[in-house]
């Protein structure tokens, strides 16, 4: 079901397996004034209050690459601006986003980065919004470390957030951490 007009996207069974993916950015040219004014945060129409949302998804074995013509490759470790993620396996359910709220259960989620980073497993109930997040029976385990967690954190918005982090309350159990 979709509503252009309410910029409402719901997808039912999604798959994507064994695709190759990527996503280049070309040198940066200079933006004149008048192309910066069209795009300004300004010219954005106003009530933006979309939502997609997709019953079950399953991506297996995928490859995914991002490369940022503006920057020198990484000598070593993670590099932000070339990335190439192999085995991209993600299994999920009532997954929903909206400029309000991320909610969402993920029963599988790996990959490897060409850095030697590994997810090789990841699952957990998650909620996202302007009041707080949660995650419900988290299990991050990577190539070198392993965290298992119910979490909560709350606030009264995001701005009294930013200002008095102080005033943000966590509620956390972590069974496992190596």
């Amino acid at each position: 079901n979709t509503d252009i007009t309410k910029l409402d996207f719901s997808l039912g069974e999604t798959a994507l397996n064994n695709a190759n993916l990527r996503l280049t950015l070309g040198k940066k040219s200079q933006v004149s004034a008048s192309d910066k004014a069209v795009l300004s945060k300004d010219s954005l129409p106003p009530g933006n209050d979309w939502k997609f949302a997709i019953s079950s998804l399953q991506l297996s074995n995928n490859q995914l690459a991002f490369d940022n013509k503006n920057f020198s490759r990484a000598l070593k470790g993670f590099d932000y601006n070339h990335i190439l993620i192999k085995d991209f396996s993600l299994q999920g359910e009532k997954l929903s986003f909206s400029p309000d709220e991320y909610t969402g259960l993920l029963s599988q989620f790996s990959f490897k980065e060409q850095s030697g980073f590994a997810i090789q497993q990841m699952h957990t109930a998650f909620r996202y919004n302007e009041k707080g997040a949660a995650v419900k029976d988290l299990l991050l385990q990577t190539n070198h470390s392993k965290i298992t967690s119910d979490a909560e954190a709350s606030w009264t918005s995001f701005d009294d957030a930013g200002k008095d982090p102080g005033s943000i309350f966590i509620d956390a159990t972590v069974d496992t951490c190596q």
